[in-house]
């Protein structure tokens, strides 16, 4: 998921470039991908949309990268 500030209409197709800060937890510098818009809901704050995504091109080194990039920096709401 991803916070922003105008909504995306669910089933769009966007290409995502995502620059990673440091190649020795990434082992790259920078991924391109393709996601679907799953969904697109009002945040709990309501001037940001949060914006399910399904990637469309998984293969085992993106799976490898997306998973690191959200271990490093998902953001966790106290249940």
């Amino acid at each position: 998921m991803i916070i922003a500030d105008k909504p995306l209409k669910v089933g769009d197709i966007l290409p995502l470039r995502f620059d990673l800060p440091d190649p020795k937890i990434f082992h790259a510098h920078s991924l391109n991908i393709t996601a679907r818009v799953a969904h697109c809901d009002v945040d709990i704050s309501p001037a940001f949309y949060d914006i399910g995504l399904e990637f469309t091109e998984m293969t085992p080194e993106r799976r490898i990268i997306i998973q690191a990039m959200m271990d490093a920096y998902e953001f966790r709401r106290a249940n």
